[in-house]
């Protein structure tokens, strides 16, 4: 187990998260990357996979009852979009570095010194594991707290850019981020009578499919194969993370 004593960047993070830690262990193992833990099993620590799969959960309940409490007006279609945003890879990613999670991260000598503090998978990961940290220490209204505190300049954002939300621009922004490249969409099928036609369509990445959607009219039906192709991605990025 890394430190605990007299190591700054646990009192640093504290004080930017705004929350003080009775069982400093959790932070501790919050910022600690399986990389160090492997290369030093003697300590004994847990790496902070399981606390970024609870917190994952933890963030996602959090975002959504302030979406749904805050925007009464806003349909099911706009608080989902919305969150969806908030919760990206590249959300978390950018919050992490606004309070410098990359340098308090614990990592092996091979993952430090390839860059691994500035990498966006361990940033997003090691934030929601923190955020699982604070909830397992102060429960669910301290981690509401410090959630609120972290995105409060997001959430105020991403209210002004609702109207322009919508599948395809959000599976643009997150396959250039993820891959360099940007999907297209190809109609596999149509059917039925012109004036109530079915189409199919599949967005691929790179020549590869991601996902299909179906609607009465192309644009609906390229939003249905982008919403799925986000959940594909997203579910294949969590698979990779695993051992």
């Amino acid at each position: 187990m890394p430190p605990v004593s007299n190591d700054e960047r646990l009192g640093r993070i504290e004080d930017l998260l705004g929350y003080r830690f009775n069982a400093i262990g959790l932070l501790v193992q919050a910022l600690s990357h399986s990389s160090y833990v492997n290369e030093n099993p003697a300590g004994g620590g847990l790496s902070n996979e399981r606390l970024e799969f609870l917190g994952d959960a933890v963030l996602e309940l959090i975002i959504t009852r302030h979406l749904y409490e805050q925007h009464p007006g806003c349909t099911e279609g706009e608080l989902t979009l919305m969150r969806s945003v908030l919760v990206s890879e590249g959300t978390l990613a950018a919050l992490a570095r606004n309070i410098g999670l990359g340098q308090a991260l614990y990592l092996g000598k091979g993952e430090a010194s390839s860059g691994g503090d500035e990498r966006r998978s361990n940033l997003s990961n090691a934030l929601e594991a923190v955020l699982a940290a604070v909830y397992l220490d102060g429960g669910v209204d301290e981690a509401a707290r410090v959630t609120g505190a972290l995105f409060a300049d997001e959430l105020a954002l991403i209210v002004s850019q609702r109207h322009r939300l919508n599948y395809k621009n959000l599976l643009q922004h997150y396959s250039q981020e993820r891959d360099g490249m940007i999907p297209d969409y190809h109609i596999i099928a149509s059917q039925g009578p012109q004036h109530e036609k079915l189409f199919e369509v599949e967005v691929r990445l790179g020549g590869e499919p991601l996902g299909r959607g179906a609607g009465h009219n192309k644009k609906e039906a390229e939003q249905e194969a982008a919403q799925q192709a986000l959940r594909n991605l997203r579910q294949l990025g969590q698979e990779g993370a695993s051992p």
